[in-house]
Protein backbone atom coordinates (compact mmCIF):
# COMPACT_ATOMS: atom_id res chain seq x y z
CA UNK A 1 0.00 0.00 0.00
CA UNK A 2 1.56 3.53 -1.03
CA UNK A 3 2.32 5.58 1.93
CA UNK A 4 0.14 8.68 2.23
CA UNK A 5 1.15 12.27 0.77
CA UNK A 6 1.25 13.84 4.66
CA UNK A 7 4.40 11.79 5.30
CA UNK A 8 5.63 10.32 1.65
CA UNK A 9 8.96 12.55 1.75
CA UNK A 10 9.90 10.32 5.30
CA UNK A 11 9.20 7.05 3.64
CA UNK A 12 12.35 5.77 1.71
CA UNK A 13 12.14 1.50 0.11
CA UNK A 14 14.43 -0.54 -0.72
CA UNK A 15 14.86 -4.04 -2.76
CA UNK A 16 11.93 -5.41 -4.67
CA UNK A 17 9.45 -2.68 -2.91
CA UNK A 18 8.90 0.71 -4.56
CA UNK A 19 6.58 3.86 -4.59
CA UNK A 20 6.34 6.82 -7.33
CA UNK A 21 7.01 9.83 -5.43
CA UNK A 22 9.17 7.45 -2.57
CA UNK A 23 13.32 7.72 -2.53
CA UNK A 24 14.56 4.31 -3.34
CA UNK A 25 17.46 2.91 -1.61
CA UNK A 26 19.29 0.71 -4.32
CA UNK A 27 21.37 -1.97 -4.35
CA UNK A 28 24.56 -0.32 -3.51
CA UNK A 29 22.59 0.33 -0.04
CA UNK A 30 23.40 4.20 -0.12
CA UNK A 31 21.71 4.89 3.21
CA UNK A 32 22.52 9.08 2.80
CA UNK A 33 19.17 9.83 1.67
CA UNK A 34 17.76 8.74 4.66
CA UNK A 35 20.47 10.07 7.22
CA UNK A 36 20.21 13.81 5.25
CA UNK A 37 16.31 13.69 6.18
CA UNK A 38 16.50 12.65 9.32
CA UNK A 39 18.98 15.44 10.14
CA UNK A 40 16.93 17.76 8.32
CA UNK A 41 14.18 16.63 10.44
CA UNK A 42 16.20 16.85 13.73
CA UNK A 43 14.67 16.22 16.95
CA UNK A 44 11.87 16.29 19.18
CA UNK A 45 11.84 19.80 20.96
CA UNK A 46 11.72 18.56 24.40
CA UNK A 47 12.39 15.46 25.98
CA UNK A 48 9.77 12.46 25.45
CA UNK A 49 9.08 9.55 27.02
CA UNK A 50 7.64 6.34 24.54
CA UNK A 51 6.02 3.27 25.31
CA UNK A 52 5.95 -0.22 23.92
CA UNK A 53 3.09 -1.57 22.49
CA UNK A 54 3.28 -4.08 25.69
CA UNK A 55 4.31 -1.82 28.06
CA UNK A 56 8.37 -0.20 29.20
CA UNK A 57 9.82 2.73 28.04
CA UNK A 58 12.75 0.93 25.95
CA UNK A 59 12.63 0.19 22.68
CA UNK A 60 15.74 -1.92 20.54
CA UNK A 61 15.87 -2.26 17.44
CA UNK A 62 17.70 -4.17 14.67
CA UNK A 63 19.32 -7.71 14.43
CA UNK A 64 22.57 -6.58 16.08
CA UNK A 65 21.07 -5.27 19.31
CA UNK A 66 22.92 -7.75 21.40
CA UNK A 67 26.67 -6.79 19.88
CA UNK A 68 26.24 -2.98 19.79
CA UNK A 69 24.85 -2.83 23.38
CA UNK A 70 27.77 -5.01 24.39
CA UNK A 71 29.52 -1.80 24.07
CA UNK A 72 26.87 0.68 25.17
CA UNK A 73 29.49 2.25 27.45
CA UNK A 74 32.19 2.57 24.59
CA UNK A 75 29.07 4.01 21.97
CA UNK A 76 27.95 6.60 24.40
CA UNK A 77 31.73 7.55 25.65
CA UNK A 78 32.63 8.40 22.32
CA UNK A 79 29.16 9.73 21.56
CA UNK A 80 29.96 12.36 24.20
CA UNK A 81 33.67 13.03 23.28
CA UNK A 82 32.29 14.08 19.41
CA UNK A 83 34.06 11.33 18.33
CA UNK A 84 30.71 9.71 16.78
CA UNK A 85 28.67 11.96 15.22
CA UNK A 86 25.26 10.46 12.94
CA UNK A 87 25.57 7.14 12.62
CA UNK A 88 23.47 4.94 10.69
CA UNK A 89 23.91 0.91 11.33
CA UNK A 90 22.95 -1.40 8.10
CA UNK A 91 22.72 -4.94 7.64
CA UNK A 92 24.91 -6.86 5.72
Amino acid sequence: MPPKESYRDRVFTTEVVAFPGVVHIDEKRNFTPVMEKALELGGFPEEREFFRINGGGQVTTGFGHAAILSHADTVVEAVKKGEIRPFCLKKF
